[in-house]
C-alpha cells in the first residue's frame, strides 16, 4: 500500500498548546502533496530516505474561504510552511506526523492520518 494514497488528517496541537482538532484530506503521490480542509488547501512534497525508510516532508498552506474560519491555534487564519516527519504504521493504514511551523517553530501539531483509498 504505502503512502501514496489519498488519507484523512486528524491535527491537534502540540507541546500543551491550547488547540482545537480540524481536519482535512492529504493526497500523498511521487513525492507531492496536495490536499485541504474547509478553510485551507495544502501542497508540499515529501521524501522517504531509501536506506531508513525515514519520510520527511514540507507543506504549504494557504487560505482559500475565511468566512466563520478560525486557525487550529485561534485567531485569524493564514498561510503557514509546515515542516516535519510522517511515521506510517506496520499495517500501512494508518500514520502520525509532527508538524513545525518553519517562521515559528513554537507551534507544532500533531497529526493522525488514516489511509482512505488507493489512487487511481
Amino acid at each position: 500500500m504505502g503512502i501514496e494514497a489519498l488519507w484523512a488528517v486528524q491535527f491537534t496541537g502540540a507541546r500543551g498548546l491550547s488547540a482545537r482538532k480540524s481536519g482535512g484530506v492529504l493526497i500523498f503521490e511521487t513525492g507531492r502533496i496536495f490536499g485541504g480542509d474547509t478553510w485551507q488547501w495544502y501542497t508540499g512534497s515529501y521524501n522517504r530516505d531509501p536506506k531508513t525508510g525515514r519520510i520527511t516532508c514540507r507543506i504549504q498552506t494557504g487560505v482559500h474561504f475565511t468566512e466563520g474560519g478560525e486557525s487550529i491555534f485561534g485567531g485569524l487564519l493564514r498561510a503557514q510552511v509546515l515542516i516535519g516527519e510522517i511515521n506510517v504504521a506496520d499495517d500501512q493504514k494508518t500514520a502520525t506526523a509532527r508538524l513545525i511551523d518553519e517562521a515559528d517553530p513554537q507551534t507544532t501539531l500533531n497529526a493522525t492520518l488514516a489511509w482512505v483509498d488507493r489512487l487511481p
